[in-house]
């Protein structure tokens, strides 16, 4: 529900987090996390259990939460080495401007991104040009930049997962690397920013004082801006503060850490695509947004109100029974109230 790092604890045995004496971890702070364990023993069974950490230092070790860390799991190894490259699925080149073209694809298992392009159709390794993402993941997105306006481009995929199964060690087309796909640029630039559709709907969890805020951008991908302030009013550029999240998408997903109760947030949203068209591209733009507001109201100091931890009223150790989500979206004048039990 908010960034943060990726903690692994595991072991041969353990019923609980300090049980399990080896570690591995992701510094990186995101809201999808990935880890993977390397060196194990085949046909070996394994417990396990996975905790984050804020920014703030909310994690594992500081604050007792039902969810952090998870429950202890386990996992077995295969008898034998993995020898088999990830299969590779659902491929689409997503979108092209002049000079940019977004390719997606997904994988069964974790693996990188590869991506091998030109204008001649060629066999794997035989590409004049390639872009890569080293990130192992299962949704694969890689966007390939500098290219000529109006051309025809040939490209393949592949990707290679944690033990180097891939298209160099074993390949099987047609799904690693896959078959050949094709693409031709715009002639004319892209001068057109991307379109906010619909409302920007903002939830709050008061347990952890934090609001996910989300919104599309249907016409075309984008990178993720958010700007806030406690002072309505503000010109885009002129909140106080800010969140951005560089990756280029439809579907945008921002995370608001740090606030306080009883505090009257406004929001604006916008994107920037590939060819960095933005908020100025066009006065008749639907970006960004119209400036949106909420509010995390303080619970009441009573024996009924649940137990929130790093609230006023509670101790930051004790772990809450319930959590409650309010949700308020405003445009043009016009909100409703949302109460979300999960």
């Amino acid at each position: 529900d908010e960034p943060s790092n990726s903690l692994v604890q595991y072991g041969l045995s353990g019923v609980t987090w300090s049980d399990l004496t080896s570690s591995a971890s992701d510094g990186t702070m995101t809201t999808k996390h990935s880890v993977t364990l390397t060196d194990l023993a085949p046909s070996t069974r394994y417990h396990f259990a996975v905790g984050s950490q804020d920014a703030a230092g909310n994690g594992p070790l500081v604050n007792s939460n039902a969810t952090n860390p998870s429950i202890v799991s386990s996992f077995t190894t295969e008898a034998e080495a993995d020898t088999v490259a990830p299969v590779i699925s659902n491929v689409f080149m997503s979108f092209a401007t002049d000079t940019t073209a977004l390719i997606t694809w997904i994988t069964d298992e974790p693996a990188n991104s590869l991506v091998q392009y030109g204008t001649i159709s060629s066999e794997w390794g035989s590409y004049p040009y390639a872009e890569s993402d080293a990130d192992m993941q299962n949704e694969h997105s890689v966007t390939i930049t500098n290219l000529q306006p109006g051309t025809h481009y040939v490209f393949r995929i592949a990707s290679t997962d944690a033990n180097g199964n891939g298209p160099t060690y074993n390949p099987s087309p047609p799904t690693n690397p896959y078959i050949e796909g094709s693409f031709t640029t715009n002639v004319f630039p892209d001068t057109e920013a991307p379109q906010i559709a619909g409302d920007v709907n903002i939830f709050v969890n008061l347990a952890e004082m934090s609001a996910v805020v989300r919104w599309t951008t249907p016409d075309e991908p984008g990178n993720s801006q958010v700007q806030y302030d406690d002072e309505p009013g503000q010109a885009w550029g002129e909140y106080a503060f800010s969140e951005n999240d560089a990756e280029m998408v439809r579907e945008h997903t921002v995370v608001l850490t740090n606030l306080e109760f009883d505090t009257i947030y406004f929001v604006r949203v916008s994107s920037v695509d590939a060819s960095g068209n933005n908020h100025a591209a066009s006065d008749t733009d639907q970006n960004p947004s119209l400036e949106y507001n909420f509010i995390l109201k303080s619970p009441p100091p009573s024996s009924d109100a649940p137990d929130l931890p790093g609230s006023p009223n509670t101790p930051a150790e004790q772990a809450s029974g319930e959590d409650v989500a309010t949700c308020f979206i405003q445009s043009s004048g016009a909100g409703r109230l949302l109460n979300f039990e999960f």
